[in-house]
């Protein structure tokens, strides 16, 4: 039975790294002003989420959330009480008539000392749009 699970288990670390390997990514630094800046790497399609070191190694990998309706997630950059932060993700609903958006669900903040994203509520947050604009 033992051995049956190692090879189940084999058999799912290798077909998860096979459709990883088949992906495109979104990175971005989390401190693009410091020398040596920790990163976050998303799928563009459905994944885990990575924090980086600035060699590239692996900090911690989180699931990725499920999206709700109407949503979308923005990547790194946000305003939190008016200063602009690259070191999280929100799921924001954008206004095409807006540069900023205030329907901000929720963030995860990437916290490369305790090694995990923080998950808070999106109160008094915005986000920038990306497609203001275009």
């Amino acid at each position: 039975m033992m051995i049956v699970r190692c090879v189940l288990l084999s058999l799912a670390l290798i077909s998860s790294a096979v459709v990883a390997k088949d992906q495109n990514f979104v990175g971005w630094l989390i401190y693009p002003t410091q020398a040596g800046s920790p990163s976050i790497e998303l799928p563009t399609e459905r994944g885990p989420w990575r924090l980086l070191r600035p060699d590239g190694s692996l900090i911690v990998e989180m699931t990725q959330p499920r999206l709700k309706p109407g949503y979308t997630f923005n990547f790194g950059e946000c305003r939190i009480g008016g200063v602009i932060r690259h070191d999280l993700v929100a799921m924001v609903r954008h206004v095409n008539a807006r540069e900023w958006s205030k329907e901000v669900e929720a963030v995860w903040i990437a916290d490369p000392e305790a090694r995990h994203f923080i998950a808070q509520f999106g109160k008094n947050i915005e986000c920038r749009n990306e497609g203001y604009g275009v």
